[in-house]
């Protein structure tokens, strides 16, 4: 059910006039076919006392049941039916009438009785003359309603109110005692079934009909639906009530019969005079209550002009039909249109053409959709009153009354917001460029150092390997003279053979470092799981071998592993541990620790010692070849170490570094970066 549907059905009272009228329609059956029946079953009726009603009678309740049932739905294809019912029930009404004035009998009545139901006496309840008008006027009613579709159907609901006052009239002689009366010698009393079924069929027309007959207006939340509802039933029950107690007290001789008219009378004028008192104050109540919404309905229309006055947006409200009703100053502004231009005209003028024709299309294309609740914010183009488009940003939310569903839009120029884009497109695109041209200038330099770094350490590679050949000729002809001619030398020349041999070996390790870092970085990687734990263990083992007399305290933490090259993360711990254990060799209570911690979760290995350590300052030649922070009478060494296990350490995608103090000892941090499996690549 949509908004405005729901709010129409808010206005009424919540039952079902179709329902009640098929409701009535069955009763109505039910109750001739019962008298059908009863006949049938139980001649003997003829010679109660009490009326019963006319079997024809009671085939024409049934026929208008049928026409009831099929005019309080919406089925047209039976609709010359219903037109049929309503023609007989005329054409039978007025032969009753007819016999009535002619003192004969053109009816069915005696057919019925002696041939159907098998009672050849005379009957004596043949149908009544407000019986027949009364079939005359359902009949007129229905040919009415069926036919007329126009507002001008008053008369059908005349001759139904008609067909109402003639079975009140019955009702009310029954409820006095009165029986058989007549009319210039015509019968003029309906059977009290008989009336009592046409109250029951009149209510089923009135609610058959309930968006035009009185029905519609007692279902209604208004004043005049409560007064009404109050007043109608009131109209028929107190006349009736006052009057059967005026009878009551004439009849027992309670007073007389002049009293008793002036009783009744003042009695009406009393109980219709406070129900005329009491609906005034209700009225009175609820105009107090409209003029009160009223007032609120103008403030709220006033907040709301104030609200769309000075907002910096237009705002823009359209009916159903897609007029403009609404136009506030900045939508003036923006549009060119005053508010006296564009009032009462249609909303396509502010769009152009082709945004017209596109929506179209995209309605002619997509299926109908249920509008959202919330607004819909979208970009288009608009047209001004000078034929510019610009481009706009629109929200537009909807909201439904009885009389349609009703649209409000707000929209805002957008031109600088766009003229910013494109400024901003045409910006990242001549980053973009401007990148792609740094990125290959970067390549390109990467590419030359590559070169450049092959080149130097092929050369070195080349230099180291070239140098062994005479390096081992100079080492070894310094050892022949030592073997072969010490005697004839003095120490002052055996001294300088021994130096000569020294510095040779020494040249001989530094070549060997050299090539080994050569080979470092030349070297395939072979990445797989790796404990470093065993590694660390099995460096400690060599170096406890070479150098048995030491006592050095060892802490490993047990279950490190890592993914990287096998031989390479040796040569970071063999320099590493190796380095700890030379610089911890001067110290009485040496301790070497390696571990793991975390540093914004990333695993950090570390290196630690208590030997001689180093000042911080020195921090940036830590690194390089050839670099060393201790004399070589201090602790031996190349001072290519520590450059291995940089460039170990780089080629994993991590970082190196250390802090130290001097005699304190030193730590060496390290991490590996983490191996993609599916690039093959380190980062």
């Amino acid at each position: 059910m949509s908004v405005a549907q729901t709010q129409v059905h808010n206005s009424q009272l919540p039952f079902s006039a179709e329902w009640m009228a098929r409701l009535a329609a069955l009763v109505a059956a039910i109750i001739g076919l019962w008298v059908m029946v009863g006949w049938k079953l139980h001649p003997d009726w003829k010679d109660s006392t009490t009326v019963f009603m006319n079997p024809l009678t009671a085939m024409n309740f049934l026929m208008c049941a049928i026409a009831l049932w099929l005019v309080s739905g919406a089925r047209t294809q039976l609709r010359p039916l219903v037109v049929a019912i309503a023609f007989i029930q005329i054409l039978l009404g007025l032969m009753v009438c007819l016999s009535w004035v002619m003192g004969k009998d053109f009816t069915f009545d005696d057919w019925l009785f002696q041939n159907l139901y098998g009672i050849p006496d005379l009957i004596v309840n043949n149908i009544a003359v407000p019986t027949a008008l009364a079939f005359v006027f359902l009949g007129l009613a229905l040919t009415i309603m069926d036919v007329r579709r126009d507002e001008k159907r008053w008369p059908a609901e005349i001759l139904v109110f008609l067909v109402f006052l003639l079975s009140l009239f019955s009702i009310l002689s029954y409820l006095f005692g009165i029986t058989g009366l007549t009319f210039l010698g015509w019968k003029a009393q309906m059977a009290l079934s008989t009336a009592n079924t046409f109250v029951l069929l009149c209510f089923g027309f009135w609610c058959a009909r309930a968006d035009w007959s009185i029905v519609h207006l007692m279902r209604q939340r208004t004043a005049g639906g409560a007064v009404v509802r109050q007043l109608i039933p009131a109209a028929i029950l107190v006349p009736v009530v006052l009057s059967w107690l005026r009878y009551q007290g004439i009849y027992y001789n309670i007073f007389g019969r002049d009293f008793g008219i002036s009783l009744f009378t003042v009695s009406i004028i009393a109980v219709f005079t406070l129900m005329v008192y009491y609906l005034g104050w209700t009225l009175h109540r609820s105009d107090l209550q409209q003029r009160e919404s009223s007032q609120k309905l103008q403030d709220s229309e006033l907040r709301y002009r104030v609200l769309t006055e000075s907002a910096h947006d237009a705002i823009i409200t359209i009916d159903p039909k897609g007029t403009i009703l609404s136009w506030n100053r900045f939508a003036a502004e923006l549009y060119g249109y005053t508010e006296e231009e564009v009032i009462g005209k249609p909303g396509s003028i502010l769009s152009p053409p082709e945004v017209l024709e596109q929506q179209q299309r995209q309605q002619q294309e997509q299926p109908p959709q249920e509008a959202p609740e919330v607004a819909l914010t979208a970009e288009t183009v608009g047209l001004k009153k000078d034929g510019t488009r610009f481009p706009i940003e629109y929200s537009i939310a909807h909201w439904d009354i009885p009389e349609g569903r009703f649209y409000t839009a707000i929209v805002r120029d957008i031109t600088e917001r766009k003229k910013a884009e494109e400024q901003l497109r045409e910006l990242n695109a001549s980053l973009n460029e401007r990148a792609l041209e740094l990125n290959k200038d970067l390549v390109r330099k990467t590419q030359e150092m590559e070169f450049i770094n092959r080149e130097l350490e092929a050369f070195a590679f080349s230099v180291s390997h070239d140098l062994r050949a005479p390096l081992r000729s100079l080492n070894g002809f310094s050892q022949a003279l030592l073997e072969d001619y010490s005697d004839q030398l003095d120490e002052t020349g055996q001294d300088y053979l021994d130096r000569i041999k020294k510095n040779s070996d020494r040249m001989a390790h530094l070549i060997d470092d050299i090539l080994h870092l050569s080979r470092i970085s030349r070297t395939e990687m072979r990445h797989q799981k790796v404990n470093l734990t065993a590694l660390a263990e099995s460096v400690l083992e060599d170096l406890r071998f070479a150098d048995p007399e030491r006592k050095v305290e060892v802490e490993i933490q047990p279950g490190l592993a890592a993914v990287g090259d096998p031989t390479l993360l040796r040569v970071v711990l063999q320099n590493l541990l190796g380095n700890a254990w030379k610089f911890t060799s001067r110290t009485e209570q040496a301790r070497i620790q390696f571990g793991q911690m975390q540093d914004d979760q990333q695993d950090v290995y570390f290196v630690a010692d208590n030997g001689a350590g180093f000042d911080m300052q020195n921090m940036d030649r830590l690194f390089g070849v050839f670099q060393r922070l201790h004399k070589n009478s201090e602790f031996e060494g190349t001072g290519v170490g520590l450059a291995s296990v940089q460039r170990v350490i780089h080629r994993h995608g991590g970082r190196v570094w250390a802090h130290g103090e001097v005699g304190k000892g030193a730590t060496f941090f390290f991490t590996l970066g983490h191996f993609n499996e599916d690039t093959g690549e380190q980062a």
